[in-house]
């Protein structure tokens, strides 16, 4: 489940990270979402190295301090995520209810 190294390379100045999965982040794992709702909509993050969802604030992992995703990567998986982004943000009006 848990790979105990995982080697990154940077294309912009051609040096190779090693980062180590310690299993710190557990701490912060992300429970899964009921059915038709996105975990990157919900603000959970996936960290590659470690293979896991995290709720976690930064976009470097905590663990392993390798980038989090915080899009999906197909296709459909992007329109989903819009969709339901759009949906949340036309949902709150913004507090206006309480002015009328």
């Amino acid at each position: 489940m848990f790979k105990s190294e995982i080697i990154f390379e940077l294309n912009w100045s051609g040096d190779v990270i090693t980062a180590y999965c310690v299993r710190t982040c557990i701490k912060y794992k992300a429970r899964k979402p009921p059915v038709g709702i996105s975990r990157y909509a919900l603000g959970q993050k996936r960290c590659q190295a470690c293979e896991i969802f995290i709720h976690w604030d930064s976009h470097k992992c905590p663990c392993c301090k390798g980038p989090l995703r915080q899009l999906p990567r197909s296709r459909k998986g992007k329109e989903k995520y819009l969709i339901q982004k759009l949906e949340s943000t036309a949902n709150t009006n913004y507090g206006l209810d309480s002015l009328f």
